[in-house]
């Protein structure tokens, strides 16, 4: 889920209906352009980047997901994917960590 995605349901979270996450969260597109030092990585530009298909339609919520997986288990296996509270990450794990917001 990306910074839209987030903020969508955020504001769509009112009365009763919680915000169904938890307070944490990653963008796993910028993650990836952080990683790979790329100004701004869409979905799109990130599988293309990463040499990996774009599997389903663009935009349609299972097909994407599948998606951001494929490119989150690459990061993981290419050791780029902040792991134990952005230990590795200090700079930038602020950023994406909405838990004080």
């Amino acid at each position: 889920m990306g910074d839209y995605d987030r903020k969508q349901f955020q504001s769509q979270s009112v009365g009763d209906i919680r915000y169904p996450f938890s307070s944490r969260h990653t963008n796993a597109k910028q993650v990836y352009a952080d990683a790979y030092n790329l100004k701004r990585a869409g979905m799109v530009r990130a599988l293309r980047n990463a040499g990996l298909p774009l599997e389903g339609s663009h935009h349609r919520g299972a097909d994407d997901a599948w998606n951001i997986a494929a490119l989150i288990s690459k990061m993981v296996s290419e050791g780029h994917w902040p792991t134990d509270r952005c230990r590795r990450w200090q700079t930038t794990c602020r950023r994406w960590d909405f838990s004080n917001s």
